[in-house]
Parts: C-alpha cells; sequence; structure tokens
C-alpha cells in the first residue's frame, strides 16, 4: 500500500490533489508500453491494483506503476516489486505480507511488517 501524505505540515498533498491522482500501469520498467490507466477510487478492491481514498495497492510483481497526481505536478515510478509472504497461523490460515521491496523513482524501498501496509508518498 502506498499511502498519500495528507498533512500539509509535513509534505503532504490537499484532498483535491489526490483526488486527481491516477496509475498507469506499464509492461516493463521503461515506461514505453502502457497496458491500462486506472482512475481513482475503485469501487472493488481486490481488484489489483485498486485505489482507495487514502492511497493505492499493489500487488503484482509482474509490472511496473506510474503514480501520477498532476494537481500537484507530481509522478511516482514504481518498479522492481517483490513481495514475501508467511503461512498465517491460528484462526486465519492466511497468507501475511511480511515485506515489500521495490523502487520508487529509483530508490530501493523496504517496508516489513507491521509497516509492511503502507509507504507514505509525501511531495
Amino acid at each position: 500500500m502506498l499511502n498519500f501524505e495528507t498533512n500539509l505540515g509535513n509534505g503532504g498533498f490537499q484532498s483535491s490533489e489526490i483526488r486527481s491522482a491516477y496509475l498507469v500501469r506499464y509492461t516493463f520498467n521503461d515506461y514505453q508500453r502502457p497496458l491500462d490507466t486506472l482512475r481513482q477510487p475503485t469501487s472493488y478492491q481486490y481488484n489489483y491494483p485498486y485505489f482507495e481514498e487514502s492511497g493505492v495497492t499493489l500487488a503484482s510483481t509482474e509490472h511496473s506503476y506510474r503514480i501520477v497526481v498532476p494537481a500537484a505536478q507530481r509522478q511516482y515510478d514504481i518498479t522492481d516489486i517483490e513481495l514475501s509472504y508467511e503461512k498465517g497461523t491460528g484462526c486465519c490460515a492466511c497468507d501475511q505480507l511480511r515485506r515489500r521491496k521495490f523502487k520508487r523513482d529509483n530508490v530501493v524501498v523496504i517496508a516489513d511488517a507491521p509497516n509492511a501496509e503502507g509507504v507514505i508518498l509525501r511531495r
């Protein structure tokens, strides 16, 4: 999950800027062949990638993405996504996401649990 910072004093986005955001999914990291564009918010969160009011979730390691916030004149390139899971225990046997590793604008980002649930996007 990539979350938009909303605290303006902390480099956050205004609500109108977040509403302008969209996501482009690409075949490769060269950003030459777009597959599709997703405008937010999407209503069915089990289609990946998907937008929520607070951010975007990427669950595919097979593509690269560009998050564009035109009202803020910002964009973020997301490449080389690696997701690590471990087997769930107790009443929930679902696999649990333990680590997200990816490049944001060519900088490696690692989000381990419990912070694997979100990485903050700032201006």
